[in-house]
C-alpha cells in the first residue's frame, strides 16, 4: 500500500502543526507560571517592606506581656465595657497599642470641646450678624462632629484593613503552599 505524496505531505504538515501547538501551550504555561511567581514574589517583598517601614515609623517601645496586660486591666477598670468595645474596634483597625483605647476615649471627649470653642470663636469674630438659634445649631453640629469623627476614622481604617487582608489572603495562601 503506497501513500501518495500529497497525503504524505498532509500528514507531515498536520504532525508538525500538532507538535507546534502542544509545545506552544506548554511554553505558555511555563511563562505564565513564572509570571505568577514573579508577581507573588514582588507583592511579598512589598508587603515585607511596608510592614518593616510601619514598625520603624511607629517608634513604639516593645511592651512586655505583663505591662500590656496591666495596662489592659487598668483601662478596663476605668472605662468598663465601653473600653472593651473600643479596644476591639481598634484591634480590628490594626492598632495594638495598649494605651490606644484610652487615647481614643480622650480624643472623643476633648475633640468636641475644641471644635465647639473653635466654632464659638469663629462666630464671635464674624462681622455678619447671625441669629442666636443658628449659633446654637452651629455649635451643636461642631460637638456632634467632634464625637463622631474619631469613630468614623477608626471604622474606615478597620474596613480598609479588612479589604487589604481579604485581597492579600490568596497570595499568602499561595506562598504558604509554595
Amino acid at each position: 500500500m503506497e501513500l501518495s505524496s500529497g497525503l504524505l505531505i498532509g500528514i507531515v504538515v498536520a504532525t508538525g502543526a500538532a507538535f507546534y501547538f502542544v509545545t506552544n501551550t506548554v511554553q505558555q504555561r511555563k511563562s505564565r507560571k513564572e509570571r505568577f511567581k514573579n508577581v507573588i514574589e514582588k507583592r511579598r517583598k512589598a508587603l515585607f517592606e511596608q510592614t518593616k517601614d510601619e514598625l520603624n515609623n511607629k517608634g513604639q517601645k516593645n511592651l512586655s506581656a505583663k505591662d500590656s496586660l496591666a495596662s489592659f486591666f487598668k483601662m478596663q477598670s476605668i472605662t468598663g465595657e465601653y473600653g472593651e468595645r473600643v479596644r476591639v474596634m481598634l484591634l480590628q483597625a490594626g492598632n495594638r497599642d495598649p494605651a490606644a483605647p484610652m487615647k481614643y476615649i480622650l480624643t472623643q471627649v476633648i475633640l468636641p470641646i475644641i471644635l465647639a470653642l473653635f466654632t464659638i470663636l469663629i462666630l464671635a469674630k464674624s462681622e455678619k450678624e447671625i441669629e442666636p438659634v443658628y449659633n446654637i445649631i452651629a455649635v451643636f453640629v461642631a460637638i456632634l462632629a467632634g464625637v463622631f469623627i474619631p469613630r468614623i476614622l477608626v471604622k474606615n481604617t478597620a474596613i480598609k484593613r479588612m479589604e487589604d487582608i481579604s485581597l492579600s489572603f490568596p497570595d499568602s495562601l499561595d506562598m504558604m503552599l509554595i
